[in-house]
């Protein structure tokens, strides 16, 4: 890449900023740099740019890749030896990520491919929620291994993450789905979702052939002939006209709790949905989806809960940690 475009690609918004940074931090000057880095770019490399994002350890990729693959979204998504794959779009450029772990180096590595990369930062951050990498996990392993329904996990599984979302709305329409149909029934339907209402992508990577539907077309589509419940459909229709006509936004231009109010009021979200979205849309390490069968057995099992009530009693001791309390009693109830 030319060395203006690398700068304006990382928030540089000159060259001469970018020259002085890379000195002050490097030694030398970006072109001084690349001399030193004589290997020459293999053929599939050229059209694609490897971002690496450290993370901090301890750090569980293979449960943060077993909870995405199981609610991938067919054509978008991905998981598969290791890694992790979805198709993208930012500020209109559609492309690919590539995400494997580097384990011996504590980071993940994404390869980016983009008709051009001035939204590479965008990516980052977006890939850095995704994957919750700048969690503090230690601190959080310290408040939860108190609790004896929690001790044990903490032990074996002490990096467990609680996976972001790549886009919010598009977690928030899986969230409605999901208000109706079971776990294996969900990704199908997305899936038929997609194929009906996604822009098609000509993308490298096997199994990646659509971006998720946007919601100025959810906003207008007929969504019963694929499966979807009429209340679903009216949801879902809902959630995408209050998107774009900006009354609800997953950007952070909108405090959580007024988002989470709109989405009740306006499209009828379940609170379980409304739990989930503000635990993967919202970033909010405190969520807690007390509805959640699978969470409430594991509880049970310790004498702690039965009911959505009695789980959110139960869940009072965890605070503010609740969304990665409820991360370790799935992956016990799901054996990750």
């Amino acid at each position: 890449m030319p060395i203006r475009e690398i700068a304006s690609s990382t928030g540089f918004t000159s060259i001469r900023q970018f020259n002085h940074s890379m000195k002050a931090a490097f030694g030398h000057p970006p072109t001084g740099i690349r001399r030193v880095r004589t290997p020459a770019a293999s053929a599939d490399g050229r059209d694609a740019v490897t971002v690496y994002l450290p993370y901090r350890a301890p750090f569980d990729w293979a449960g943060l890749l077993q909870f995405l693959g199981e609610r991938a979204t067919p054509g978008v998504e991905r998981v598969e030896d290791g890694c992790y794959s979805r198709t993208v779009e930012i500020d209109g450029l559609i492309g690919t990520i590539h995400v494997c772990e580097q384990a011996d180096r504590g980071r993940l590595a994404m390869r980016v491919r983009l008709p051009r990369y001035d939204g590479l930062m965008k990516i980052v951050q977006r890939a850095t929620r995704l994957f919750d990498l700048e969690t503090d996990t230690l601190q959080i392993v310290r408040h939860l291994a108190r609790h004896p329904a929690l001790s044990e996990r903490m032990v074996m599984r002490p990096g467990l993450r609680v996976p972001g979302a790549w886009d919010g709305f598009e977690v928030a329409v899986r969230a409605v789905l999901g208000q109706q149909l079971t776990s294996v029934d969900s990704p199908a339907v997305a899936g038929r979702l997609v194929r009906k209402f996604g822009q098609a992508v000509d993308a490298p990577v096997s199994g990646l052939s659509r971006l998720f539907p946007r919601p100025e077309i959810l906003a207008a589509a007929d969504l019963p002939g694929l499966g979807i419940s009429k209340q679903a459909a009216q949801g879902i229709g809902v959630l995408a006209r209050m998107v774009v006509a900006e009354k609800v936004s997953f950007d952070g231009h909108h405090r959580p709790e007024c988002l989470l109010t709109s989405l009740r009021d306006l499209s009828g979200m379940s609170e379980a949905g409304l739990a989930y979205v503000a635990m993967r849309s919202l970033g909010d390490p405190d969520a807690i989806p007390h509805a959640d069968a699978g969470i409430r057995r594991t509880l049970h099992e310790y004498g702690c809960a039965a009911s959505p009530q009695q789980l959110l009693k139960s869940f009072e001791e965890f605070r503010p940690w609740r969304a990665y309390a409820a991360m370790h009693l799935w992956s016990n109830a799901n054996r990750l």
